[in-house]
């Protein structure tokens, strides 16, 4: 008779057990039977590749086809539809009102800083250092400085799903300190689902900025950056795909440019390396001051204070086009384009 000594394995049956009850405590594994294919099966070498979807274009680069949707060339598009991409800039440059008048322009059809918008339609406003009254006042004077008709005004209405949230939890992924905080992601995805207009769903969502809807380590580990980039793609696969752009801060001190000299690069944006390597697509403000003039921080209503926004990064479109534009009383109130792949706004 063999007995079972000090130190002998456990039986068999026992692990066994503990490893069933083990896996009956896990939550269900994710169906993913559907996530890829062989290309034979897709056919992808004997058909041709689709054209890629723009949210913005160079103008005369939208080929409107009858009964199908626009096309645009690689050498034409300026920002893609579906993918995520970040604007980084100094604090007080312009970009929640920049993000404001892009999601009038996306939401009515207008032109962007001499850009068009290939897709019009919904825009998610998500903003989480104002309130509803700052956002109110911010997407009327936009509409203003636009000189929106009243029909485009009753259209903008109907686009455009404002989330105001000042005082409100919003880290979108898991924070240690804060165990409810991928839950308020996961809810906000579902809100967006449930009202995306059927007519084509969703064109842009605007995460403003960044910062405040990742965890506190995103900008200090790479790791916590990751998750955050990656749950900020998810919005990407809302209906509609829209694009998702996260605004974004530089470190103090950058951002404003004599000339040539002193520009913003991929490299600027704040924090770990892991949120700018992560967006797909990238652009950057730059404030611009003349040549041998004191660089300032210039009120808003300084008729020489212009800013530059440039494509400094993008896996699908050109790097280098850029466009201006000047603020008077945080407001977009007229634009010029500037550089490679655009002309005049003459709208504005």
């Amino acid at each position: 008779m063999s007995g079972q000594g000090e130190g002998d394995a456990a039986p068999v049956e026992g692990l066994d057990a503990l490893t069933d009850g083990a896996r009956a405590a896990l939550p269900p594994l994710p169906n993913v039977a559907g996530w890829g294919q062989w290309i034979n099966e897709w056919g992808w070498f004997q058909s041709a590749a689709p054209p890629r979807p723009m949210l913005l274009a160079k103008r005369g680069g939208v080929r409107r086809l009858p009964g199908a949707e626009s096309v645009v060339g690689d050498a034409d598009g300026v920002l893609p539809l579906g993918k995520l991409g970040m604007i980084a800039a100094p604090g007080g440059t312009g970009k929640s009102a920049l993000a404001t008048h892009l999601a009038l322009c996306v939401a009515t059809g207008r032109p962007f800083l001499g850009w068009e918008v290939v897709k019009p339609g919904a825009v998610v406003m998500a903003l989480a250092e104002e309130d509803a009254g700052e956002m109110h006042r911010r997407i009327r004077a936009a509409a203003d400085g636009l000189d929106l008709s009243d029909d485009d005004r009753v259209l903008a209405s109907r686009r455009i799903f404002a989330l105001p949230l000042a005082g409100k939890a919003k880290r979108l992924v898991a924070d240690p300190k804060d165990p409810e905080a991928n839950m308020t992601g996961e809810a906000l995805l579902t809100l967006l689902r449930e009202k995306a207009p059927r007519d084509g769903g969703w064109s842009l969502v605007v995460l403003d900025p960044m910062s405040r809807f990742g965890s506190p380590m995103m900008e200090t580990d790479n790791a916590a950056a990751t998750d955050a980039v990656a749950f900020a793609e998810r919005f990407c696969d809302l209906p509609g795909t829209p694009t998702v752009l996260m605004m974004h801060h530089t470190p103090k001190g950058q951002g404003v440019s004599s000339g040539s000299g002193n520009k913003l690069t991929m490299d600027s944006a704040r924090g770990a390396s892991a949120l700018r390597d992560g967006a797909r697509w990238m652009a950057v403000l730059d404030r611009v001051v003349a040549e041998g003039t004191e660089p300032h921080h210039p009120a808003f209503d300084d008729p020489g204070w212009e800013v530059e926004l440039r494509v400094v990064k993008s896996n699908y479109t050109q790097t280098g086009i850029s466009t201006s534009f000047r603020l008077k009383y945080g407001v977009v109130v007229s634009t010029q384009q500037q550089g490679r792949g655009g002309g005049r706004d003459d709208d504005l």
